[in-house]
This record gives structure tokens, sequence and C-alpha cells, in this order.
């Protein structure tokens, strides 16, 4: 199969935007971790948090 430019460049902007998506749920999961360590040192459990977000 050989791909025309065009089709080449389509491939190119795919795959660079999938990284990025990647790459931000990454940092999205990072985020998560960060969170639920502090949750837990403030004694906070996920169902006051539902309880207070619900409020």
């Amino acid at each position: 199969m050989k791909l025309d430019a065009s089709n080449h460049a389509t491939l190119t902007v795919q795959r660079v935007e999938f990284e990025r998506l990647v790459e931000e749920l990454s940092q999205l999961k990072q985020c998560i971790r960060k969170y639920d360590r502090l949750f837990q040192q403030l004694g906070l459990n996920k169902n006051h948090i539902s309880q207070q977000l619900g409020a």
C-alpha cells in the first residue's frame, strides 16, 4: 500500500493528536492520584466527597 502526500499528512496529524491525548490522559491520572492522596491525608473518603458534591 502506497500513501500519497495527503494521506501521509492526515495520518501524521492523527498520530500527533493521539499522542497529545495520551499525554493529557497521563497528566489527568497523575492529578487524580494526587487528589486521592490528599483526600486520604485529610481523612475524607469517596462517599463523603460524593455526599458533599450532591448537596
